[in-house]
């Protein structure tokens, strides 16, 4: 459900994507670029304004403590007549902020942080009944309770893409960066129901002259060629979200850019 550090890892025993690429010249900026055959992730990520009015509330707790933890009793309570099991296991999540849509302006999701992990011990009229089984930072009352991810930390190896289709990078995980480079990890408005897989590698594309243009924002020209420009590793899908890592940056990517998914075989943009 859930990635928000990533850093690269190369692994002879993953499968690979364009394996004739072991001396591929990228542009002016970067020679003998490789793109790395897989990364390791971190399970967070963000969640649409549907999941998290889907996930259960931590709304009490047995404890007289401000800071819940590693075997504390806790009370939930799930919306929308979700159904809750004895035994199941939830990641503990809460939010960070909101992610709004660079060109229709309305909020997409939430970014989100993993504090923890808990399984249900009874299932009651009042309340559920949870006890936090793991602890990565303090978790308080008000937390969300969301469907557990089996690894918190997992290889993702790179993945032919099976689909074409254009999307919009919406943002990156550090709020205050407005200039987006290499390993930093960020959010694109296609998920799963788009066709989006984990593994999959979006291109950043440009179009126009960027000579005394705006500093923060891309521009797009469409009497002037298409550029790639960056590369994105996805390495988390949401339904209609994903969250990826910038493997390659040729120039500085910002919130806004337009990014492609290409099938694989097919001509830039889908043409």
């Amino acid at each position: 459900m859930f990635a928000t550090w990533s850093q690269p890892l190369a692994s002879d025993s993953q499968a690979t994507v364009d394996e004739d690429a072991s001396v591929a010249v990228s542009g002016p900026y970067k020679i003998g670029y490789v793109p790395p055959r897989s990364t390791t992730a971190r399970h967070e990520t963000f969640v649409t304004r549907r999941e998290l009015e889907e996930s259960g509330e931590i709304v009490g707790a047995f404890e007289d403590k401000l800071m819940l933890s590693t075997t504390d009793q806790t009370y939930a309570r799930f919306k929308g007549g979700v159904e809750v099991k004895k035994g199941e296991a939830y990641v503990i999540y809460r939010t960070e902020r909101e992610i709004v849509h660079p060109v229709t302006k309305e909020v997409f999701g939430y970014q989100t942080v993993v504090v923890g992990a808990g399984r249900v011990t009874a299932v009651e009229e009042k309340a559920v009944k949870l006890t936090i089984t793991q602890t990565f930072e303090p978790i308080e009352r008000g937390a969300y309770l969301g469907p557990w991810a089996d690894k918190f930390v997992r290889q993702v190896s790179r993945r032919p893409n099976a689909t074409s289709l254009n999307g919009t990078l919406l943002g990156a995980s550090q709020e205050i960066l407005t200039m987006i480079g290499e390993h930093h990890v960020v959010f694109i408005d296609k998920g799963k129901d788009d066709g989006v897989q984990e593994g999959n590698v979006f291109k950043v594309v440009r179009a126009g002259d960027p000579f005394k243009g705006p500093m923060a924002h891309a521009v797009w020209n469409d009497r002037l060629p298409k550029e790639d420009v960056g590369d994105l590793l996805v390495i988390d899908v949401k339904d209609h979200g994903s969250t990826a890592l910038v493997t390659r940056s040729l120039v500085e990517l910002y919130i806004g850019d337009r990014v492609e998914l290409r099938a694989e075989g097919a001509r830039p943009g889908g043409e």
